[in-house]
C-alpha cells in the first residue's frame, strides 16, 4: 500500500506537465492541527494538542465536478496529558503538563466534489493518506525530556489513515482560488505496540482535526 500511495501521488502531481499552463491547479495551504491519541493502557483518549500544518498540492480535474488532489504536508501531531499531584491526605499540590509532539510528513490522495462553478463553491473531499515520522519531542512543564526519561510506543515510521472534510472555494478571478477547509483525519494503523510484562498489549493510535486555508492557481 505504501508503494501504491507514493506512485499515485507522483503520477497525479506531474499529470499536467504536458500542458502549456504547467502551474494550473497547484496550490499551498496552511493551518492548525488539533491532534489526539488513543492510549490503550488507560483505555481512553488523551487531551488535544494544537500544532502547525502546511503543504503544497496539485488539483487535477477528472470529470464534471469531480477533482483529484495529490498533496504533501508537514503536520504536527501528538497529544497532551495533565497530571494532578496530590499529597497522601488528598491535598492538591499542583498540575504537571506533559506534551508529546510528533512531526510528520503526510502524503494525501483525495477526491473532491465541487458544489457549483460560481464565485463561491462549497465542496466535500475524502481519501487516503500516509504519514511518515520525522521526529518527536516530549516536554514536561515546558522542559524537554529525553526518550530515556519518558518513552511510549512509537515503533512504526509510517502510519496509514484517511481524510474526510468540507470546504469552501472563493474564486475572485480565473487565475486564483482561495479556500478554507476542515478535515477529520483518523489513523488506520497504530503508531506503536508493545507487550507488557503481565501479558497485555500497550499501543497508541492517533487522529486529528485540521483547519486549513490556502490558495490555488
Amino acid at each position: 500500500m505504501k508503494k501504491l500511495i507514493v506512485i499515485l501521488f507522483l503520477i497525479f502531481l506531474f499529470s499536467s506537465y504536458s500542458d502549456a499552463q504547467i502551474y494550473k491547479g497547484f496550490g499551498i495551504k496552511l493551518g492548525t492541527s488539533i491532534a489526539n491519541q488513543y492510549y490503550s493502557q488507560f483505555g481512553y483518549g488523551l487531551s488535544y494538542k494544537y500544532g502547525f500544518t502546511g503543504g503544497v498540492f496539485k488539483e487535477t480535474h477528472l470529470f464534471e465536478k469531480l477533482n483529484f488532489i495529490a498533496g504533501i504536508n508537514f503536520t504536527q501531531k501528538g497529544a497532551s496529558e495533565d497530571f494532578i499531584q496530590t499529597s497522601e491526605t488528598g491535598q492538591y499540590l499542583g498540575t504537571d503538563y506533559f506534551h508529546r509532539t510528533l512531526n510528520m510528513i503526510s502524503i494525501e490522495l483525495l477526491t473532491k466534489y465541487d458544489g457549483n462553478s460560481g464565485y463561491l463553491s462549497p465542496y466535500i473531499l475524502g481519501g487516503i493518506r500516509m504519514d511518515v515520522f520525522i521526529s518527536a519531542k516530549n516536554t514536561l512543564n515546558g522542559n524537554e525530556l529525553s526518550r530515556q526519561v519518558y518513552n511510549y510506543p512509537l515503533d512504526n515510521n509510517r502510519v496509514f489513515g484517511g481524510t474526510i472534510g468540507l470546504g469552501l472555494d472563493y474564486r475572485p478571478s480565473k487565475l486564483l482560488t482561495v479556500f478554507i477547509e476542515g478535515t477529520y483525519n483518523p489513523d488506520f494503523t497504530k503508531l506503536g505496540e508493545r507487550m507488557l510484562p503481565y501479558g497485555n498489549t500497550w499501543y497508541t493510535q492517533g487522529y486529528s482535526f485540521e483547519i486549513r486555508t490556502g490558495m490555488k492557481f
